[in-house]
């Protein structure tokens, strides 16, 4: 499924009909708009009750600075932890990752390294993570060993990649193509 609008978009695993329910995704739109005296526009609402889906893995939201990402996230928060679930803030860079942690009401922020140090510790057991939610800022950042760990471990958990198509791109090695020919294959930007 892919929305683009006014700058931002969405592409996420097709509609599971498991959306969230309609009343506690209102509720976390309203406390939003309560808190920071904005209004999320229609396409913002639509991202939320999707990214809460709870039959979606893997997501993607990106857009440029200042079309509402953060606000997005925020209510889509509410929502996760309204369901029992937890959310965790990655990034490649350690300030990011709590910095973003903090604008979207999260308590934990932390690197990949961080996350994977915990894993190995069986600090984050493997039952916990079909209720955990990893948001992966900066996702254009990281890199194919890393999205992939992350992606192997998580379980029955979900990843949303935000980011935005303007950032610098990973420095470390990443995934040119795929199939098994080697040989690499361009990808349609959806969001052009």
């Amino acid at each position: 499924m892919a929305v683009e609008r006014a700058g931002r978009w969405l592409l996420t695993t097709p509609d599971t009909g498991r959306f969230a329910d309609a009343g506690r995704v209102a509720a976390a739109i309203a406390s939003v708009e309560g808190q920071e005296e904005i209004v999320l526009d229609q396409e913002q609402r639509r991202a939320v009750t999707v990214l809460t889906d709870p039959g979606h893995r893997l997501s993607l939201m990106g857009g440029r600075a200042g079309t509402g990402k953060t606000m997005t996230m925020r209510a889509a928060r509410e929502v996760w932890e309204g369901q029992g679930r937890e959310v965790v803030v990655l990034s490649v860079a350690a300030a990011t990752a709590q910095r973003s942690a903090r604008e979207i009401g999260s308590t934990r922020g932390m690197t990949f390294e961080a996350f994977e140090a915990r894993r190995r510790s069986g600090l984050l057991e493997d039952a916990d993570t079909h209720r955990l939610v990893v948001v992966v800022d900066e996702a254009a950042m990281a890199d194919t060993p890393r999205l992939a760990s992350l992606l192997t471990h998580i379980g029955d958990g979900a990843v949303v990649g935000l980011g935005d198509e303007r950032q610098l791109q990973a420095i470390a090695p990443v995934a040119a193509g795929s199939g098994s020919s080697g040989r690499p294959r361009r990808r349609a930007r959806i969001w052009s």
